[in-house]
C-alpha cells in the first residue's frame, strides 16, 4: 500500500474554475460568499486588488474592462498609504478607477527602494492558493520602456483620458525619464504630447 506524498496531494485542485482567483474578485454579492467565504471576496480587498492590477497589467481583458467600470466609491485603495494624495476619498476615486490606478502603477514600475515586500498565499485556506507580492512603503521610480507601443497601451490610454487619475505617476514617469534623458523617445507619442502640453517645454535628450 502506497501513500501520495503531501506536496502531490490535491494538485488538480489548481486548476479548479471555482479555486481561480479572478472568480473571488468579480462583485461582491452572496454567492461569493458561499463559493469562496468571507476571507477574500470583492474587489475591493487587498488580494483582489493586487492580483487584478497584476493580471491587469499583463493583458487586459474583459473581465479587466467590465471591472474598471465599477462605479463604488465606498473602500479605499488598499495599495496605498492612508494619507496618499490618491486616497479613494480623497479623490472621489471609484473602485474602477482604483483598478485603472493600480494596474498603471504595476506596469510601469522600474524600481521600488527602501521597501518592504511581502509575500502571502491569495487565499490562505486554499493550499493551492497563488502568491501575492506587494510593497509597503519605499520610493518608486515608474518608466515607459517599451515606447513603440505605448500608443497601443490600453492603461495608459484611460489614464491620459483621465490624468487625474494617476497624476503622481504620471510626474513620477516624466521625472524619471528626463533625469535618464529618455524623454525624446517619446516624441511622436500621446504621451509625449501630454507631457508637451502640460511642461510646455519640448521632448529632448
Amino acid at each position: 500500500m502506497s501513500y501520495t506524498r503531501i506536496n502531490k496531494f490535491g494538485q488538480g485542485v489548481s486548476n479548479d474554475a471555482v479555486n481561480n482567483p479572478i472568480t473571488y474578485c468579480i462583485g461582491k454579492t452572496i454567492d461569493n460568499s458561499f463559493q469562496h467565504g468571507t476571507t477574500a471576496f470583492g474587489q475591493q480587498c487587498l488580494p483582489c486588488q493586487v492580483i487584478m492590477s497584476q493580471a491587469c497589467a499583463a493583458q487586459w481583458t474583459d473581465v479587466c474592462e467590465m471591472c474598471s467600470h465599477n462605479k463604488n466609491i465606498s473602500y479605499p485603495n488598499n495599495l496605498q498609504n492612508c494619507n496618499s494624495i490618491n486616497d479613494v476619498v480623497n479623490k472621489n476615486m471609484n473602485a474602477g478607477q482604483v483598478l485603472i490606478y493600480n494596474t498603471f502603477a504595476t506596469k510601469y514600475l522600474t524600481n521600488i527602494y527602501e521597501g518592504t515586500k511581502i509575500q502571502e498565499p491569495f487565499d490562505p485556506l486554499v493550499a493551492s492558493s497563488p502568491i501575492i507580492t506587494y510593497w509597503i512603503g519605499g520610493f518608486r521610480t515608474y518608466e515607459v520602456l517599451d515606447t513603440e507601443n505605448v500608443d497601443n497601451c490600453i492603461v495608459m490610454n484611460k489614464i491620459l483620458d483621465n490624468p487625474y487619475i494617476a497624476q503622481d505617476i504620471l510626474v513620477n514617469i516624466y521625472k524619471t525619464m528626463k533625469r535618464k534623458k529618455t524623454l525624446y523617445k517619446l516624441n511622436g507619442t500621446r504621451l509625449g504630447s501630454f507631457f508637451k502640453r502640460e511642461t510646455g517645454s519640448h521632448l529632448t535628450m
